[in-house]
């Protein structure tokens, strides 16, 4: 549980609620050496951000960064 007090944010662990169902993950993007890539031309798929298991990047591209957010939206 979380609550504001004057300015305070208080957390108490005894009211944390776990939750155990998988977020929904969604990659935004896809970066080779810190810069924006044209993924295209290594993808053997439509869209490589959807199916991004049918990427191939030749070993001189060896720094990859993958951007993603998690949602969940539990209702406990």
């Amino acid at each position: 549980m979380v609550w504001h007090r004057k300015g305070v944010t208080v957390f108490n662990p005894r009211f944390e609620k776990i939750n155990y169902v998988e977020p929904s993950v969604l990659l935004t993007d896809i970066k080779i050496f810190f810069e924006k890539a044209d993924i295209s031309n290594y993808s053997s798929g439509i869209d490589s951000l959807t199916d991004y298991r049918k990427l191939k990047l030749p070993y001189s591209k060896n720094h990859v960064t993958i951007d993603y957010i998690g949602i969940s939206q539990t209702t406990r």
